[in-house]
């Protein structure tokens, strides 16, 4: 072998070698932090930006590297430490400047914003070679939503000077060149030119203008004291409503809210999926009607106390945490019978006064995301969980209408974060169960978190389906959400008065009864729908006086206790049968 063919097989490149001999020369931490500054001084001896960030990625990631765990951070800010702020550019005297450019600027910043009509628009550098384009677009800070890892993001709006757009990017995107590329670049004629430092600069000057503001990831009552559709906000007791920026932002006091499904960042587009479109219903829609018209027509069309369950079931929904904190459980309202009895039109009725568009998750399809998703996706409203058969039900889901009543949702891992990161998909709207055949698997375990409703064929009359008729013209017309804020605004007087009321009234219940049939949850369940319906009825005008609709939930609990006791003692007799005969006794 020739000298020639060995130092052509054996040639390494310099800069990689270097690097090398001084990280294995590092025996500590400190050492190994002075190497990098080597490497980085080394780097910057490059004239070229574009290589010296290939080096710095190549380094990080270099095979014969691994062992010394480089962070391409690391690197990156060694080599940003040979860049004096004022020093960094060799600025030409103002007169060999384009007129479209700021010599201050570049001064102070490292490049220049330029906003003209005439093809120049963007950010602009000095090189040694002369001017340098940047971008071809300029950013407007908007927002930063606040967040830990990805849940961190920007809202920028971005500007080529024929076209704008409003994107939404992970916060870490303002520091990759490949990363911002590829999110703006899906806008249209947005490129980015320049490398690692350059966006840093840019970055450097536009953070500290994001205004800061919190997600709503749950529409519906919020823990700060209001209530959320895409399109308003209702704070209770403030007689306007909030409405949402063109980016989705709303204040309240001095902090600032983001709906992204009310955002311009994602609407008036063309998605094969829309990440929102669940959020989407609960737009908000003007009723023609007033909740007590409602009221009164919907106990018209659903007959045998089943209105004014439904009635007080919806009020529920409203004030859902205030009733969960009583106990730390709500229940289901559950309707059951043959085909076309009305127990599905009724809990459609109930999402029509919430949503503007038929919402309900069908349980014999769907997936275990779709289910999950579709129970959590609002605060304080209504899921209709239709076809209910225990037979077909899968059991994980079974267990997760239980788990429901106590508020207990999905706790699962998070792909791509930090290490033992968990996400909790909370349930925190009520849910209507609705099914041919009631479930009492499990000793009768969904039944006893559960208001049951029977439904029959037979109920019908002529004014019920009059009744229904008007009740769907009100529902086509866009939905009776708006209604809603009436209840709302009682939230001040519901979160005063609520737990007092309600102990007085199962503690009266109780005393009228005695122990023989009482089954707590059962009771509790009725307590909370009469305690609701009392309260509202002082302040709205609805269909039938307290008194009696009060003695119909007490009728209604004694009557499912006596029920479930029974279903108990049976269940128990053909248990022992069935030991019997297995033992051939």
């Amino acid at each position: 072998m020739t000298i020639i063919e060995h130092i052509t097989e054996n040639k390494q490149d310099a800069i990689l070698w270097q690097s090398g001999k001084w990280l294995e020369a590092a025996e500590d931490p400190y050492a190994k932090a002075k190497a990098v500054e080597s490497i980085g001084k080394l780097i910057f001896s490059i004239e070229s930006e574009l290589i010296r960030a290939n080096y710095c990625e190549t380094i990080a990631t270099y095979p014969k590297f691994r062992q010394f765990k480089l962070k391409k951070a690391a690197i990156n800010t060694a080599i940003l430490q040979q860049l004096p702020t004022k020093e960094k550019l060799e600025l030409p005297e103002p007169n060999r400047l384009p007129p479209w450019m700021n010599l201050e600027e570049l001064d102070l910043k490292g490049f220049c914003t330029v906003e003209d009509k005439e093809g120049h628009r963007g950010y602009w550098t000095i090189e040694k070679s002369g001017k340098y384009r940047i971008t071809n677009f300029t950013i407007t800070p908007v927002f930063h939503v606040e967040g830990k890892g990805k849940d961190s993001r920007h809202i920028i709006e971005i500007n080529n000077g024929r076209k704008k757009a409003i994107v939404d990017v992970q916060s870490n995107a303002l520091l990759s060149v490949e990363q911002l590329g590829t999110e703006i670049v899906a806008e249209g004629n947005f490129i980015f030119f320049g490398t690692s430092i350059h966006i840093k600069r840019i970055a450097s000057e536009l953070l500290p203008h994001f205004h800061r503001c919190s997600e709503i990831k749950q529409p519906g009552w919020q823990r700060k004291g209001f209530f959320v559709y895409l399109d308003k906000v209702i704070v209770p007791g403030q007689k306007e409503a909030i409405i949402p920026d063109k980016y989705g932002v709303f204040p309240i006091g001095e902090k600032h809210y983001l709906i992204p499904a009310s955002s311009e960042v994602y609407s008036n587009r063309d998605y094969d999926s829309d990440p929102y479109e669940l959020q989407r219903a609960l737009t908000s829609q003007k009723p023609k009607v007033s909740f007590s018209e409602w009221a009164t027509l919907f106990c018209k069309t659903y007959t045998r106390g089943k209105g004014l369950v439904g009635i007080s079931f919806a009020i529920l929904c409203i004030f859902r945490d205030v009733v969960f904190a009583v106990n730390g459980n709500v229940p289901h309202l559950y309707g059951y019978g043959e085909k076309s009895s009305g127990k599905s039109q009724m809990a459609e009725s109930l999402t029509y006064l919430f949503f503007k568009v038929k919402r309900t998750f069908a349980l014999n399809a769907g997936t275990d995301f779709g289910f999950f998703s579709f129970m959590g996706a609002f605060r304080n409203c209504i899921n209709h969980m239709n076809e209910l058969d225990e037979k077909s039900l899968n059991d994980k889901w079974f267990q997760a209408l239980k788990a429901a009543y106590d508020g207990e949702g999905r706790t699962r891992g998070v792909m791509g974060g930090q290490k033992n990161q968990i996400e909790v998909q909370h349930v925190d709207s009520p849910l209507v169960l609705t099914g041919q055949y009631l479930a009492t698997k499990d000793d009768n375990s969904l039944v006893s978190r559960s208001l049951i409703l029977p439904f029959s064929v037979i109920e019908h009359t002529d004014e019920s389906f009059a009744a229904l008729n008007t009740l769907k013209e009100l529902q086509a017309d866009g939905g009776l959400n708006g209604m809603l804020e009436e209840l709302i605004h009682l939230r001040p007087l519901m979160e005063k008065t609520y737990y007092d009321e309600y102990t007085t009234l199962l503690a009266s219940w109780r005393k009228g009864i005695g122990s023989k049939h009482y089954n707590q949850r059962m009771y509790q369940n009725w307590c909370h729908l009469s305690t609701l319906y009392k309260i509202v009825s002082k302040n709205i005008a609805l269909p039938e006086n307290w008194t009696t609709f009060d003695i119909y939930c007490q009728e209604r609990a004694d009557f499912y206790s006596q029920l479930m006791q029974s279903s108990d003692t049976l269940t128990a007799y053909w248990n022992i049968i069935a030991e019997l005969n297995d033992n051939k006794v």
